[in-house]
């Protein structure tokens, strides 16, 4: 009897130690598995905020945060332009004309003067002139206009004929009252199709010469 106890008893023994060795063994796996949390049980492998490199100035920091222009101010520096092809005229005057030489005095006009084109970008102006000096002029020429923006110079190449009252009908069949003109001068655009004009030109017959300016408006449409 003693010896069966002795037996079950060794036999409960090495039961219990393998057991306690399992949970031992399984208990270390599963500690060695899981990281400990730190102390202030923050995650360590959290990514700290970026910060500017510390030889970044204000400066440019300032200017990397600057926005790009806004369309509103890309229109507002977007160039002028003059879609206008047709223009009336309104001038007024002072020239000077001079006969072989010796001068003849200032007189005063006042022309009216029609721009149209005959091709896209092909102008011509045809006007009239009504002078203090009691005569007046017919004009034909060619408009060269070298810009589409508010300032836009140009040149005009044509020529004309001098109405004299007294020679009536027989003005237009003498060779000497026809004109050769040259002129050149600028309209500035002030308000939507309305322009100031000025208007600088030379004048030679076969008697005479005369050189004037003229300032007024233009209407285009």
């Amino acid at each position: 009897m003693g010896y069966n106890f002795c037996m079950h008893t060794l036999r409960h023994f090495v039961f219990l130690t393998l057991v306690v060795a399992t949970l031992t063994t399984f208990s270390f796996h599963l500690s060695a598995a899981v990281p400990t949390p730190s102390p202030d049980f923050t995650d360590t492998e959290t990514t700290a905020p970026s910060q500017p490199p510390a030889d970044l100035s204000k400066e440019s920091l300032i200017d990397l945060a600057t926005p790009p222009p806004l369309p509103q101010q890309r229109m507002k520096e977007r160039a002028y332009y003059h879609p206008y092809r047709y223009g009336l005229s309104a001038l007024l005057g002072s020239h000077t004309e001079s006969n072989t030489g010796s001068s003849q005095g200032v007189f005063y006009s006042g022309d009216v003067l029609f721009q149209f084109p005959l091709k896209s970008e092909t102008f011509y102006e045809a006007g009239a002139s009504l002078n203090s000096n009691q005569s007046g002029s017919l004009s034909f020429a060619r408009k060269l206009i070298y810009s589409k923006s508010r300032l836009r110079p140009y040149l005009k190449l044509g020529f004309g004929v001098r109405i004299d009252p007294s020679d009536q009908l027989v003005t237009l069949l003498k060779y000497e009252n026809y004109q050769l003109r040259l002129g050149a001068g600028l309209e500035a655009s002030v308000y939507s199709q309305l322009s100031l004009r000025l208007n600088l030109e030379g004048v030679a017959r076969t008697s005479s010469t005369q050189f004037g300016g003229s300032f007024g408006c233009t209407w285009s449409w």
